[in-house]
């Protein structure tokens, strides 16, 4: 079956032609990214946690080393988290201040997904949401073992990831309907 085929593509990266021949648009790799995060610190595809294949996915919406700024869902994270979820936004900077002691982009570095544990940077630019960090608070909050100490972070985290979702439903209907 297809989902078989899928299954042992991920178990044996870079050994079939799957990938290739069933290629992601970029709301595809979203969706790829935020099943994976729910993994979070779990084992997963090619030996690297939930977190780990969740960056390497949403890297690949990046255009060469620098994520793209101009995703409906990233735009709408930038514009509604701060109101949603000030404290997350603030002490995990979400959102990628304009100025970063004179640098202008947060840099990352993510699994290269080659199979052969390599790595790559990437780059998300001043004043865009900062998904990368974004797996890092959700990472964080699934390692802490009291909850109730972070109860604001937590609930907050709630409220971040249900907005993500609304918008990514609202891309995923406009990109049907909307699209030509």
């Amino acid at each position: 079956s297809n989902l078989d085929e899928a299954e042992y593509a991920g178990q044996n990266r870079g050994k079939t032609t799957w990938a290739r021949d069933h290629p992601l648009n970029e709301l595809g790799y979203y969706v790829h990214a935020i099943i994976h995060r729910f993994e979070n610190f779990a084992e997963g595809e090619g030996g690297a946690t939930g977190i780990e294949n969740a960056k390497y996915w949403l890297g690949r919406q990046a255009s060469g080393d620098v994520m793209k700024e101009t995703t409906a869902i990233g735009r709408g994270l930038a514009l509604l988290a701060p109101s949603v979820a000030p404290r997350c936004c603030r002490e995990c900077q979400l959102i990628v201040p304009q100025s970063l002691m004179g640098a202008d982009r947060r840099e990352h570095v993510i699994i290269a997904g080659d199979g052969q544990g390599g790595t790559r940077r990437i780059f998300v630019p001043p004043g865009a949401w900062d998904d990368f960090a974004f797996c890092d608070l959700c990472e964080r909050v699934a390692r802490t073992k009291d909850k109730e100490r972070d109860r604001e972070i937590v609930k907050e985290l709630g409220c971040l990831l249900r907005l993500e979702l609304e918008l990514l439903l609202q891309a995923a209907l406009d990109d049907v309907y909307l699209s030509s």
